[in-house]
C-alpha cells in the first residue's frame, strides 16, 4: 500500500481532469504537483522528484510517451502509470518497453489508479483469452486511427474513409 510520504507528478493537459485527480490524491493525504505540457512536467520531476506520476499519453502536441525517459532521469526512483483515451496494445507495449510501470484507459477511478501503483501490468497473473474479439480487434483499430488523428473525429473519419457521424455512433457504442 502506499504511503503518505508519496509525492504524485499529474502531468495531463486537460485542466479539469488534471485538477480533479489533484484534489483526489491530496484527500488521501499525498503531496500533489501537477504540469500541463511536456517542459513543466520535466522541470517538476526535476525540481520535486516525484516518486509516483501520473502521465497523459498525449498532451497537447506531445506525446507523453516520449516523455518517460526524461522523467525517469530525473526522477529515478518514480513509478509512472500512463494514461489514455485511445488505448491500444501497442502503444501500451511502448508504454512499458520505454519504463512505465503501468498503462490504463480514461476514464479511471482513482481507486483504480492508486492501485495501478501497486501492481504492475504485466504482473497480472490472470490468462490472456485465446484470440481477442471482434469487437476488441475494432474498438482497437479505431482508437489508433483516432490517437494518429490526435483526436480529431473528422480527420480519423477520413482516414477510415467512413462518415464522421458513423464514427462517432461506432465510438460511442464501443465505450
Amino acid at each position: 500500500m502506499s504511503n503518505v510520504q508519496d509525492c504524485y507528478l499529474v502531468v495531463d493537459d486537460d485542466e479539469e481532469l488534471r485538477g480533479a485527480l489533484r484534489r483526489s490524491l491530496e484527500r488521501r493525504g499525498h503531496d500533489v504537483i501537477t504540469a500541463s505540457d511536456a517542459a513543466g512536467a520535466v522541470k517538476a520531476a526535476q525540481l520535486q522528484s516525484p516518486t509516483r506520476i501520473i502521465l497523459d499519453l498525449v498532451i497537447g502536441g506531445d506525446k507523453g510517451i516520449d516523455l518517460i525517459q526524461p522523467l525517469t532521469q530525473h526522477a529515478p526512483a518514480a513509478k509512472i502509470v500512463v494514461l489514455t483515451g485511445y488505448g491500444t496494445v501497442k502503444t501500451a507495449v511502448q508504454a512499458m518497453q520505454r519504463g512505465a510501470y503501468n498503462y490504463l484507459s480514461k476514464p479511471v477511478e482513482v481507486d483504480e489508479l492508486l492501485e495501478a501503483f501497486e501492481k504492475r501490468a504485466d504482473d497480472s497473473g490472470a490468462e490472456d483469452p485465446p484470440y481477442p474479439t471482434l469487437e476488441e480487434i475494432e474498438r482497437e483499430h479505431l482508437q489508433k486511427v483516432l490517437y494518429e488523428c490526435q483526436g480529431n473525429v473528422t480527420h480519423a473519419a477520413r482516414a477510415l474513409k467512413m462518415h464522421r457521424r458513423s464514427l462517432q455512433r461506432k465510438l460511442q457504442k464501443l465505450n
